[in-house]
């Protein structure tokens, strides 16, 4: 990917956890194989088995240990 893909990519994977987080999903499983890339260019957040519906916006005190160890922070 050149500088401009790199960018492209952030912005609209960024945007795409924002819409997802506002909505209430945490997704808690974010990694390469969970990013696709439509025939337009578009990025898309996949595989949201892990997912939760949060309903503190903040997300305090809701996590649990349900993650893609290797990816964890």
């Amino acid at each position: 990917m050149n500088e401009d893909e790199v960018i492209d990519f952030l912005i609209q994977f960024c945007r795409g956890y924002k819409n997802l987080y506002s909505s209430g999903i945490l997704h808690r499983d974010i990694k390469p194989e969970n990013i696709l890339i439509d025939s337009q260019g578009k990025y898309k957040i996949g595989d949201f088995g892990m997912s939760r519906i949060v309903i503190d916006p903040a997300g305090k005190n809701h996590m649990t240990k349900a993650f893609t160890a290797y990816y964890a922070s």
